[in-house]
């Protein structure tokens, strides 16, 4: 029997223009994980996105820190797979 396990909870982002790192929704985007944080104003209101750009042109590094279920290492076969 195939085991599973959600990988949604516990990422970070690196913000490279404060040097730290961010908690983060996955799935989800960066735009949305800067405002969660305070990082960036809501582009879609007034002038906002006038000075996003930057968002679009930075590297942008997730990361997740887990530990797989007992029952996923009993398995003959363990695969990680990222749908999106």
């Amino acid at each position: 029997m195939n085991q599973k396990q959600s990988l949604n909870i516990g990422w970070n982002f690196f913000s490279e223009e404060k040097n730290r790192w961010n908690s983060a929704k996955v799935p989800g985007y960066i735009h949305q994980d800067l405002i969660d944080n305070d990082e960036i104003p809501d582009p879609f209101f007034g002038k906002n996105e006038e000075g996003l750009g930057w968002v679009g042109k930075k590297n942008w590094t997730y990361k997740l820190e887990f530990t797989p279920k007992k029952e996923i290492y009993d398995q003959k076969t363990i695969r990680i797979c990222f749908e999106g």
